[in-house]
């Protein structure tokens, strides 16, 4: 019966071992997704926002804002 908890016991640590690693790498995987979304998306609208404040401030007479 030792023999067989201690199996069981080294299979539930290889069992944890292996969550623990693919959580790893899923939040690996995650943190590049938000640099990607970060990169692509966002930074190009922060990019128009300020083209289109540069644009509209002076057309609707709001040059003080500057």
């Amino acid at each position: 019966m030792s023999q067989m908890g201690s199996q069981l016991r080294g299979s539930s640590g290889d069992v944890l071992f292996q969550m623990a690693e693919v959580h790893r790498q899923i939040q690996n995987q995650l943190e590049e997704m938000l640099k990607s979304f970060h990169n692509e998306l966002l930074t190009q609208l922060e990019q128009k926002v300020e083209l289109d404040s540069r644009y509209l401030i002076p057309c609707l007479g709001f040059d003080h804002l500057r």
